[in-house]
């Protein structure tokens, strides 16, 4: 087995110890103790359950289990919703997770030593994108809310200006830069015409965009009930809150990055070898 149970522990101690444990700060070894603990829990309710004929069905579904719940968990304490007792966690998901895992239809233990052709390092670090990838469930979600906020951080921008105190000017303002960004995050027809010709054309989609939103950024201001000579002065405003929004969506995206020891803790078992005459009773 990738992880053995301790002899003087049962799982429901190791289901007590990881409801202890889980809450407080953890370095790299605590994660991967939790981990761990997860991986047996899964592990021997499976093998009660009688859910597979072949130990590593059962090997594969605890690293699948185990990797799916830790990354569930995390991502509940970083949003400060209470995780609850683990044994009965386990015991609610584990009959979906064990369907889950049918659909995954994977299992395969890969050794380096053994196949000198298979890169390790490149296949880790594959790994490790598709375990980020699926702790960045919800992402997308939190930085259109992100998004959401433009008007806040456009009266943010405003606060900052000498037209504090005149909401006439204020109003014009807002208005001002809220047709400005808008404008400058819509597509214009004729970037669309040319996706719509780009298959013809042999033109990369993501060049076709790229260009089009940066051309927008730099080009005039829209000025709302205001003289042109504002167009500069709307453009500085935009300008900041881009900044304002760029800083928001990169703290966003960066708080759903995994550091190094969940990710190591997670992939500890990639690459081992079970040993399949310990088997948890």
């Amino acid at each position: 087995m990738i992880f053995n149970k301790p002899n003087n522990k049962r799982i429901v101690d190791l289901c007590i110890e990881f409801d202890k444990l889980f809450p407080l700060e953890k370095d790299d070894a605590m994660h991967t103790k939790l981990y761990s603990y997860l991986y047996l829990i899964y592990y021997s309710l499976g093998r009660k359950k009688e859910y597979f004929k072949l130990y590593e069905d059962y090997e594969g579904y605890a690293h699948y289990a185990a990797t799916t719940i830790y990354l569930r968990f995390l991502k509940k304490q970083k949003n400060g919703e209470p995780i609850g007792s683990v044994l009965n966690y386990a015991k609610s998901t584990l009959n979906p997770l064990k369907v889950a895992y049918q659909n995954e239809n994977f299992h395969e233990v890969i050794n380096g030593e053994v196949d000198d052709s298979i890169d390790t390092g490149a296949l880790n670090s594959i790994l490790k994108e598709q375990i980020q990838s699926e702790y960045n469930y919800g992402l997308s979600e939190e930085m259109e809310e992100v998004l959401g906020k433009l008007p806040i951080f456009i009266k943010k921008a405003i606060k900052e200006t000498p037209f504090r105190t005149d909401k006439l000017m204020c109003h014009r303002l807002y208005m001002s830069c809220l047709i400005s960004l808008l404008k400058s995050f819509t597509l214009s027809n004729s970037t669309k015409r040319k996706l719509n010709n780009k298959a013809d054309n042999n033109i990369q989609e993501d060049n076709i965009i790229t260009a089009a939103y940066k051309k927008d950024r730099y080009s005039s201001a829209t000025v709302w009930h205001l003289p042109e000579s504002y167009a500069n002065y709307i453009q500085f405003l935009t300008n900041k809150v881009r900044v304002m929004t760029t800083v928001e969506l990169d703290e966003t995206r960066h708080s759903y990055d995994l550091d190094d020891g969940v990710l190591d803790a997670i992939m500890m078992s990639a690459y081992d070898t079970p040993d399949r005459d310990n088997m948890i009773d």
